[in-house]
């Protein structure tokens, strides 16, 4: 049973700010971060190559409590040399694993 805020009024609460651009790679248009999210939450993860420091990816994975709502996220960030794209579904992989395991221990399940 989800209670809190749902993921529509967060967004466009966030969306109702200005929006920076870091690199030419921010995504910053209300547009694609919508499409975006959408991508995220089907996924299960996120991917931010370049989008806040280039020369750097992050890779992020929500965390669920007891009742169905995103709490925290566990999350990952290094350099474009090291975690390559080639790398990315092994990375993706030990954070989807390690954001699943918190939220069992969150009671979600």
């Amino acid at each position: 049973r989800k209670v809190g805020i749902p993921i529509s009024s967060c967004v466009n609460s966030f969306l109702k700010n200005t929006l920076y651009s870091y690199t030419e790679f921010t995504l910053t248009e209300p547009k694609q971060l919508r499409e975006e999210m959408s991508k995220i939450r089907k996924r299960g993860y996120a991917i931010t190559p370049n989008q806040f420091y280039k020369g750097f990816v992050g890779i992020a994975a929500p965390i669920y409590d007891h009742n169905e709502n995103v709490v925290a996220s566990v999350s990952i960030i290094g350099s474009t040399a090291r975690i390559t794209e080639d790398k990315f579904p092994l990375f993706i992989e030990k954070i989807t694993t390690a954001g699943r395991q918190i939220s069992e221990l969150l009671g979600y399940y």
